[in-house]
């Protein structure tokens, strides 16, 4: 589930908002949170006429805010389709690219937080003594032996490439909104 980015100007904010202004639209949104399930299903759970169930998940599958993925077969062969949030969060923006400071602080975290790793180390200074003997006991026990390169593992990098990827999703997903109709 992810973000459901709406242009304030746009004719889909005046209806994302008219339906969460509905309250019989936002029961459903929370019936179809968890689990898909049938129109039938989300009128028999909230006591609902089945046509007032149909009419408004119709509006919220126009809006984006609940979609149909799967469906299954009633036993009269019917296709009974099965709907689900579409989005867990809604935004609604004067500017798509109104989300992109967020993402920049978060890369810029990250960045920072690799470049500590990277610079500082992560080893502890006050390791227990226990630890700091068996430490001890295994350095003495590899000058013994046949020398061996040992490396610490390196995490900076994949700090980074985790931050360039989410930075790349959140402007890949921004363009999309920008030119869905």
């Amino acid at each position: 589930m992810g973000i459901l980015h709406l242009k304030l100007s746009g004719q889909n904010a005046k209806s994302v908002a008219q339906l969460i202004a509905n309250d019989t639209a936002r029961r459903i949104m929370d019936s179809v949170a968890e689990e898909s399930k049938s129109e039938s299903e989300v009128a028999k759970e909230l006591s609902m006429p089945l046509s007032t169930v149909h009419y408004n998940i119709q509006k919220l599958v126009e809006a984006g805010l609940v979609k149909s993925d799967e469906y299954t077969y009633s036993q009269k062969g019917k296709e009974v389709r099965h709907y689900k949030l579409a989005s867990q969060h809604v935004v609604i923006t004067t500017n798509p690219l109104a989300t992109l400071p967020a993402a920049l602080t978060g890369l810029g975290l990250s960045v920072a937080v690799a470049a500590g790793i990277f610079f500082f180390g992560s080893t502890s200074p006050a390791a227990p003594p226990m630890a700091a003997r068996m430490e001890s006991d295994a350095m003495m026990m590899m000058a013994e032996s046949a020398p061996v390169a040992v490396s610490e593992p390196t995490i900076w990098p994949w700090i980074l490439l985790g931050a360039g990827v989410m930075l790349a999703g959140i402007l890949i997903a921004t363009v999309i909104q920008r030119f869905r109709p």
